[in-house]
């Protein structure tokens, strides 16, 4: 796994978790983010769901 990703996806993560959005994506609860490192061909999905609690 590409060690340099945390990098990438933490802020991210942090948008979706505190109610923000990416208004330029077609899905503005999604977000496609890969490796920094051009070496590793790793493409990670960060998507916010409902939770079901029933």
């Amino acid at each position: 796994m590409c060690s340099l990703v945390y990098n990438a996806l933490y802020p991210a993560a942090l948008v979706l978790s505190v109610g923000g959005t990416f208004h330029w994506q077609e899905d503005p609860d999604m977000l496609i983010l890969s490796c920094p490192d051009a070496e590793v061909k790793n493409v990670f999905e960060l998507r916010r769901r409902p939770l079901n609690l029933k």
